[in-house]
């Protein structure tokens, strides 16, 4: 093989032997290797069957946010470190839909093994702060201690279902007073602060905890 050198000259180089051929084609399979390894890092692909989990391709890095958990402290992108979290949008005023998914949440956690339930933050998010401040620490509670209640501003409300690719809560009146319209789905993100997967309704307890169980490690 020939090359052109800078003055013009011509230089031939020495053509690959089969040693260096191997060595080369080795060294693309282990790049190549590498990529995967890390996007299955940043997303592993399930060794389960899934029966209710959507895992997105990609994982999706959130941006930051603030709201106020129930306990009156600050709850932002740093609280979703060290721990998965599952979200569930909803409101204290709700009649049917929220009562019993906050039902079919302590079911699922009840049915995880405990060093699953260790890693795991259940979170309410409300999407109706102006009547919900003061009334998430009792109504989270009443279903299971250990979970968490946050609201806050309604711009950093829509912030974070933005993020989760969730419909924004809209008003709807009804007899004087209103409801809200909400998503009813639920979304996972990992201890990195990465939204991996998503659970849609209807929900069934068992098929969520089976999931969970092997999808967090």
């Amino acid at each position: 093989m020939r090359a052109l050198g800078l003055n013009g000259a011509i230089y031939r180089t020495p053509p690959l032997n089969k040693s260096t051929l191997l060595s080369l084609f080795a060294i693309a399979i282990l790049a190549l290797g590498v990529g995967i390894g890390a996007q299955s890092w940043l997303n592993p692909a399930p060794t389960f069957t899934p029966k209710a989990i959507t895992i997105w391709p990609k994982a999706i890095r959130l941006e930051p946010f603030t709201l106020t958990d129930h306990n009156n402290q600050p709850f932002t992108l740093n609280n979703l470190q060290e721990k998965w979290h599952l979200f569930f949008l909803g409101y204290t005023h709700c009649p049917d839909v929220c009562p019993t998914t906050m039902l079919m949440l302590n079911e699922v956690v009840q049915q995880l093994p405990e060093e699953i339930q260790a890693k795991l933050q259940i979170v309410f998010i409300s999407v109706d702060p102006s009547r919900d401040q003061d009334k998430l620490k009792p109504y989270v509670e009443y279903y299971n201690p250990q979970f968490l209640g946050v609201t806050g501003q309604l711009k950093e409300i829509y912030n974070i279902t933005s993020q989760f690719s969730l419909p924004i809560a809209q008003k709807v009146s009804q007899d004087g007073n209103y409801l809200m319209d909400h998503s009813a789905s639920l979304v996972l993100t990992s201890p990195s602060a990465l939204k991996v997967a998503t659970f849609s309704s209807p929900h069934y307890a068992p098929d969520i905890a089976h999931d969970l169980s092997g999808y967090i490690q």
